[in-house]
């Protein structure tokens, strides 16, 4: 699963980050492998997506969220 599947208002833990260059952007907004995210919503075209991470708001594109790969919390 990924980022742009997860619907509004629900957390996951980040799995993995398939590109390279997204990963080390991401990090240093405290965004990796195990950090725990929650999406705020999205825009009626699905982009942006925005998500929170560690009390700081991120804007995504749609094709940025479906390389982060995701494991949703129940």
């Amino acid at each position: 699963m990924n980022l742009a599947d997860l619907n509004k208002g629900k957390s996951a833990v980040v799995s993995k980050i398939d590109e390279q260059l997204l990963a080390e952007r991401l990090k240093e907004f405290g965004i990796f492998s195990g950090s725990l995210i929650r999406l705020l919503g999205a825009a009626p075209s699905g982009c942006p997506i925005m998500l929170e991470a560690g009390g700081t708001q991120i804007g995504l594109r749609k094709e940025q969220a479906i390389q982060i790969k995701i494991s949703p919390l129940d």
